[in-house]
């Protein structure tokens, strides 16, 4: 639920796995289920195959708090409308006592979330491939003897190696760029509690040390306001800076869990900016414990709202020196990978949405300003094993695209009449289901499908057969 660090295979010894994987489209875009929080590892286009093979070492449970280590390691082919190789994971990991030293590539969501069914967390939600970092955490809720041992922690600090990006949409350098990483959260809950608290945040920043982008040395001082500020240049501001602080509850009973989050997003500066409270994740899921015989069986149930259209730029908020926050746009430093966006995947780069939407330069992503509604269902039929997505989004561009026009430095900037984006409403539907009969051997299918003016309609279905191996 909270800052998973998803790895490939069950834990203790050592684990792997082969899959191949058929996706085929009644279009020429993969519909958005099938592709989102997938890790930058779906072909966005047309007809594909896929071989899949992955090995895993994790920690061994009876070892106990000593020290153990570990790796994982996934790659996979895609051949359709182009042939790439892809590395999902790889990665080293080391644990001392409570302390995990890991480098690498990891599958990893972060933020107050569940993994498997949300749409999305507002930060990290494992929709990009992972940024390969070097970070040192705690991974495991930590209990404290403080308060009797009913307060535990957990957090991380990662330095990450984002790559070569041009300095500017118009100048062919390029520059090396990184990513800053830190998060801390609390649960207050003892064992014979049915009630649990959990607070945090996580905060993230994309930045570059690149003399030739700001007069300053690269002592300390700057980059520290780099990585923690995102300290302004001029017009520019250095360091993409954006995270979220989180809330949650959850309520056991003998048979069935609740767990409500809300993730309160930021950006830039705004992290104490009352103008930004409207927006943010709220979430409820149900987990169903029972152990029913019965031939259908629901596991878990997920309810999530999602709002992302003020960031203070709404025409009843004040006009800041940062104004409206165009969340994941920051120029060159925007909050995407490798081609797909970092966070929720409802946050849309343009070059995967309606091409007649418009989108203006230097904006990475054309729409950001988004109410969505998602629902999520794992349930078992017979042998088969299935998740359920169900989502309707009402999607409004940009501040820049926007009939309200854009803000920025304290000053207001009229729309562009021949560039607004219209209000468009975007429904999206998935279905898997894999057999997991127990043997070695499991089947599967998706089904997707997308309807609305965000993106292509389009159907599409794709076959699964997978091998799993422990030794």
């Amino acid at each position: 639920m909270l800052l998973a660090m998803t790895t490939l295979g069950q834990k203790r010894h050592y684990s792997a796995f082969t899959e191949l994987q058929a996706i085929g489209t009644t279009n020429g875009q993969v519909p958005f289920w099938m592709r989102s929080n997938q890790y930058g590892s779906i072909p966005l286009n047309g007809v594909s195959a896929s071989l899949l093979a992955g090995i895993e070492r994790n920690y061994d449970s009876i070892k106990g708090r000593g020290f153990d280590w570990g790796f994982g390691l996934e790659a996979r082919e895609n051949i359709g409308y182009k042939t790439e190789l892809i590395v999902p994971a790889a990665y080293l990991k080391m644990r001392v006592a409570f302390l995990e030293f890991r480098a690498g590539r990891s599958k990893e969501v972060y933020g107050l979330v569940d993994t498997v069914l949300s749409s999305g967390s507002f930060s990290i939600a494992g929709n990009a491939l992972g940024i390969p970092k070097l970070q040192i955490a705690v991974t495991d809720f930590e209990q404290l003897q403080l308060f009797d041992h009913t307060l535990a922690l957990k957090g991380n600090f990662a330095h990450g190696f984002v790559g070569d990006r041009y300095l500017k949409f118009d100048d062919p350098q390029k520059a090396k760029y990184y990513l800053h990483q830190k998060s801390i959260y609390a649960r207050l809950k003892r064992p014979e509690w049915s009630v649990g608290l959990y607070v945090g945040f996580n905060h993230q920043a994309i930045w570059t040390a690149d003399k030739r982008y700001r007069p300053e040395p690269n002592d300390l001082k700057t980059v520290y306001r780099e990585m923690f500020r995102g300290h302004n240049y001029g017009p520019t501001k250095i360091g993409n800076q954006l995270g979220s602080f989180d809330i949650g509850l959850s309520v056991d009973w003998p048979k069935s869990r609740l767990m409500f989050y809300r993730q309160q997003f930021y950006d830039i500066n705004g992290v104490f900016d009352g103008r930004y409270l409207l927006d943010g994740l709220t979430g409820l899921t149900i987990e169903n414990r029972r152990e029913d015989e019965n031939e259908i069986h629901w596991r878990k149930l997920l309810f999530e709202c999602l709002y992302t259209a003020n960031q203070g730029g709404e025409y009843w908020n004040r006009i800041s020196n940062t104004g409206d926050q165009n969340y994941y746009n920051n120029a060159d430093q925007s909050w995407y990978y490798q081609g797909w966006g970092v966070g929720t995947p409802f946050i849309s780069p343009a070059h995967v949405t309606n091409p007649e939407l418009p989108n203006l330069s230097p904006n990475y992503f054309s729409n950001n300003r988004v109410l969505a509604f998602h629902m999520g269902a794992t349930l078992r039929v017979g042998a088969w094993e299935n998740t359920a997505k169900f989502s309707f989004s009402h999607n409004r561009g940009t501040f820049m695209t926007s009939v309200e026009g854009s803000s920025m430095r304290g000053q207001y900037n009229p729309p562009a009449p021949d560039n607004i984006f219209p209000r468009t409403n975007q429904f999206s539907a998935y279905w898997s289901a894999m057999c997991c009969s127990g043997n070695k051997f499991n089947v599967g299918y998706m089904l997707a499908f997308d309807h609305g003016g965000l993106y292509e309609n389009s159907v599409g279905v794709g076959l699964i057969v997978r091998r799993q191996y422990k030794f």
